[in-house]
């Protein structure tokens, strides 16, 4: 099949995107096809907790590695690359275990909360999905996605098969959040094969590494922490402010809509992100002058794909109520018609517009903060004035699709400004 009509971009970048494509496509097929299954085995509020565990989850992974992840694809060497995934590793295992201890106060402190979203699991998800981005990282840097793909799929697979085993022994809430992160280290597994002898050589000398990082990059590593972990909660905040509002009833029928508008979409976001990142850093490096054609080429193909996608959305929203049974489900066909705003956005804009990769880290933190801010106004609005969990959810749609289109604007103003310059530096240890 010849990607190029339907992306274009180097050959490199094709490969990538089909390699992803395919697995990503799979592996949301894989979800869409068992939803049936485990929306007659577990209820909206099962799926509502799963919500709320894995928004919980995102945001603490947004900082699991002070982000050393978004600068291994920048690195210029191999020596550097891996001594950022080995100093990543540090920090990830020192952040799982402060919230170790976190949680464990939290137990004494709100024992409900901690119990009713099985927040004890949390440092476990925390240590496997961290290191999971290092290694992906790693991925990006060499152009070489394919253990990725892998990953993606068996994730997938193993989500599902442990959430029935475990939902014959536990309970529904606790089965699907332990799916989840069993998921999670299965993804892990794949994509670190080949690397891990070298992962060993590498943590014995990297203490130093990490002070010197942390020393000599500071100032861009908490920009981009800042960044991420509002962009974070900015996707999640949905879920978050549906649990806190609306109950882990509306959570759980908003999460399972999106997910089954993410399985016609999955083949692009995922797929053009990841190698949309690994080309747009060789281009920093040595070709700054091509950038600006090949992202205005990308996003117009997206554009169009992105519409497409949001026809499809629109008529899979009154046939998934019956897709997954009917009864407590009605509400999550109306969900999926609100969200299609969002997931416009999230088709065009959300693989393309890393402003990090430019150092404007600080630009993306500004402008994800104040459409976070108005989504929670929208929220308050929503709940005190109409009571409507599918307004607020379209309502925030529309205003996330508004800061993505803003996002888009500053992307090209610091592609712009990166050229003049001809190119931004890589990763200097």
């Amino acid at each position: 099949m010849r990607w190029s009509f339907l992306i274009g971009g180097t050959d490199r970048f094709q490969k990538n995107f089909a390699q992803l494509a395919i697995s990503n496509t799979g592996a949301q097929l894989i979800g869409l096809l068992t939803l049936p299954v485990l929306s007659r085995l577990f209820s909206p509020s099962d799926f509502g907790v799963l919500s709320a565990f894995s928004a919980i989850y995102s945001i603490c992974l947004s900082i699991s590695a002070f982000r050393l992840d978004w600068m291994i694809p920048r690195a210029k060497t191999e020596k550097a690359a891996f001594q950022l995934i080995s100093g990543g590793m540090l920090i990830v295992i020192a952040i799982s275990l402060f919230l170790v201890v976190l949680i464990a106060v939290l137990g004494f402190v709100v024992p409900h909360v901690v119990e009713r979203y099985s927040l004890g699991w949390l440092p476990i998800a925390l240590l496997f999905g961290g290191a999971f981005l290092l290694f992906q990282a790693e991925r990006v840097w060499s152009g070489t996605l394919k253990k990725v793909a892998i990953a993606r799929v068996a994730q997938a697979v193993a989500v599902f098969l442990f959430s029935l085993l475990l939902g014959l022994i536990l309970e529904g809430r606790k089965a699907l959040i332990g799916g989840y992160i069993l998921g999670l280290i299965v993804s892990f597994i794949v994509v670190v094969r080949g690397s891990s002898v070298r992962l060993r050589y590498e943590i014995s000398r990297s203490l130093s590494n990490v002070m010197k990082i942390l020393r000599r990059r500071h100032e861009e590593i908490f920009s981009q922490l800042g960044s991420s972990l509002v962009n974070i909660m900015l996707t999640s905040s949905p879920l978050l402010l549906l649990v806190w509002f609306f109950g882990n009833s509306s959570a759980g029928g908003y999460s399972v809509a999106f997910r089954v508008a993410v399985a016609p979409l999955g083949m692009i976001t995922g797929a053009v992100a990841y190698s949309f990142i690994t080309e747009v850093a060789d281009m920093a490096r040595a070709r700054s002058s091509e950038l600006l054609n090949f992202y205005r080429h990308t996003i117009c193909k997206l554009t169009v794909i992105g519409g497409l996608s949001v026809v499809v959305a629109l008529v899979a929203s009154f046939l998934l109520p019956v897709l997954l049974g009917g009864g407590d489900w009605e509400m999550s066909g109306r969900f999926l018609a609100a969200v299609t705003p969002y997931l416009f956005g999230v088709i065009v804009f959300s693989p393309t517009t890393h402003l990090f990769i430019y150092g404007k880290s600080h630009w993306q933190l500004l402008l994800d903060a104040f459409t976070l801010l108005i989504v929670l106004v929208i929220y308050i609005i929503c709940k005190f004035l109409w009571n409507s969990p599918v307004v607020a959810v379209f309502l925030s749609s529309l205003c996330m699709l508004g800061g993505y289109l803003v996002r888009h604007k500053a992307h090209l103003i610091a592609i712009s400004a990166m050229s003049s310059r001809g190119g931004i530096p890589g990763a200097k240890l």
